[in-house]
């Protein structure tokens, strides 16, 4: 699974997802900052895959959504959101002391905070 091709603008999540449409900008820049913290990782020589368990996770959510109007930008984030987190809360797990973990512990209550979010608006219950 790869993020690298999920690239959209603050204008775009303010017209197609209109609960986050005042935080928008916010939302970008943690996407913006996640993927820094990811392409740092790998400078580090960190190079985490997701388990087959959490990718499921990841296809779980996805298929939690409820079909809307702009069903794909909808999973577009929801995808990116999780898979950040996944990959974030596995690096703390191992316990590995990085110059990134302030801000990897930070991203990842950013990132739950706009997934629960979503999850209010667009999941089914």
């Amino acid at each position: 699974m790869q993020v690298d091709n999920l690239t959209y603008s603050a204008n775009d999540i303010k017209n197609e997802v209109p609960e986050l449409s005042d935080k928008a900008e916010q939302l970008i820049e943690l996407l913006k900052e996640s993927r820094y913290i990811f392409e740092q990782l790998f400078v580090l020589g960190l190079d985490f895959n997701l388990s087959e368990e959490e990718e499921q996770e990841i296809m779980i959510k996805i298929n939690n959504i409820s079909p809307v109007v702009n069903y794909a930008r909808i999973v577009q984030l929801v995808f990116q959101l999780t898979y950040y987190n996944l990959i974030f809360r596995k690096i703390l797990n191992e316990n590995l002391n990085t110059p990134l973990t302030n801000q990897i512990n930070t991203c990842i209550a950013k990132i739950e905070h706009y997934l629960n979010i979503l999850e209010n608006f667009y999941f089914t219950s």
